[in-house]
């Protein structure tokens, strides 16, 4: 399951750079401002990550958070210098990368919230793989 998840991950993050890098005329109007859709875009990209991290790493699931922080984050960063390029006709501009930056903070927020019910309500299993009960404290 964790490479579907990666692989769908990727395909997204290979479609939002090819949209981001499109130019302006040749992108459909969604009547949707800017910012929210930065906003939107890379809180998709962040709860992608944070999926796939989390199918991977289920006993080391704190690095799901940083994994998804540290790709939406870079890939924002590189997204923007990248429009700056002379021929693709758009601009870095700070206040789209600080929505991109919104919008992974608010899903890894919410991806934790969802990773700690989850932790909290699947019975723990012992070694040999019966259920037993968990015992409290962080999951």
């Amino acid at each position: 399951m964790p490479r579907v998840l990666w692989i769908l991950t990727i395909a997204y993050a290979a479609f939002l750079a090819t949209m981001t890098h499109l130019p302006p005329r040749k992108l459909p109007e969604t009547g949707v401002n800017d910012k929210l859709e930065h906003l939107y875009a890379y809180g998709l990209l962040a709860g992608a990550v944070f999926c796939s991290a989390w199918a991977s790493w289920p006993r080391r699931a704190w690095r799901a958070t940083w994994a998804a922080l540290f790709v939406a984050l870079s890939f924002g960063v590189l997204d923007e210098v990248t429009q700056a390029i002379p021929g693709v006709g758009r601009s870095c501009e700070l206040n789209d990368w600080l929505a991109d930056a919104a919008g992974a903070g608010i899903a890894v927020v919410v991806m934790t919230c969802v990773r700690v019910v989850v932790a909290r309500a699947a019975p723990a299993r012992s070694p040999s793989g019966s259920l037993e009960a968990r015992p409290a404290g962080r999951g």
